[in-house]
């Protein structure tokens, strides 16, 4: 079972990627913020984390550079509805398995979660 840190802003997203992850046997925990993401890797680690871009408090950039200082972070996806053009270049200069553009098809997040915990290359 893979552990899953979901960081995004919009409650949708977690009520859906908690059943659809779940149903696939990822155990999945979700936050709203940055903050409450530094918080939770306090208290457990996590095979992958999927962070959004775009939030209040802190930035998913903000938060992955305070991840890596805390040794943790990696691999991570990007989720985001930001331009493509956008989100690409953050993806490429943070070292992110990937990203995934809102708003997505499920099937293109499990794809791009699947390679990423096979150890390749999350695929946008």
């Amino acid at each position: 079972m893979t552990s899953i840190l979901l960081v995004d802003d919009e409650k949708t997203i977690h009520t859906f990627l908690k059943y659809v992850l779940g149903k696939r046997g990822h155990r999945i925990v979700g936050v709203l913020s940055g903050v409450l993401a530094l918080e939770e890797v306090a208290r457990r680690g996590y095979d992958l984390y999927l962070i959004d871009l775009d939030m209040p408090e802190m930035s998913g950039e903000d938060l992955i550079g305070r991840l890596r200082k805390l040794g943790k972070g990696d691999p991570f996806i990007i989720l985001s509805g930001l331009p493509e053009d956008e989100v690409r270049d953050a993806c490429e200069r943070l070292g992110g398995a990937g990203y995934i553009r809102k708003p997505f098809r499920v099937e293109k997040l499990i794809a791009a979660i699947d390679a990423t915990i096979a150890g390749g290359p999350a695929k946008a």
